[in-house]
């Protein structure tokens, strides 16, 4: 019987989901990270991400996260990049942005 509200466990990726911790790790440890996760309609690619940013956030880390648009119609260039930085909200720090902070601006003024 399930529980209403109740997180399921995850369940399968692990290797998948070992790889992105490993790049989780060298990002803590100084190296600038971005990743993408791609494949097919239904094989897990958000359930996976979720995971991922429950165990980083949990740990303290920050992870910002942007979606795709079906680019087959001509999404604006750079959405998912875009839509990360919006979801951490108002006054990202420039430790977060680096150097980049003056461009991004001009990309996304709101920030």
């Amino acid at each position: 019987m399930a529980v209403a509200g109740a997180q399921a466990g995850f369940v399968g990726r692990s290797g998948e989901l070992a790889r992105l911790e490993e790049c989780w790790a060298a990002a803590r440890a100084g190296r600038p990270l971005a990743l993408t996760v791609g494949g097919e309609a239904g094989v897990g690619k958000t359930r996976l991400a979720r995971e991922l940013l429950h165990r980083v956030r949990d740990r303290g880390g920050t992870a910002l996260v942007g979606g795709c648009l079906d680019v087959a119609d001509g999404g604006p260039p750079l959405w998912p990049f875009a839509e990360a930085l919006r979801s951490h909200g108002p006054g990202l720090d420039e430790e977060l942005l680096g150097s980049a902070g003056p461009e991004l601006g001009r990309l996304l003024p709101e920030l």
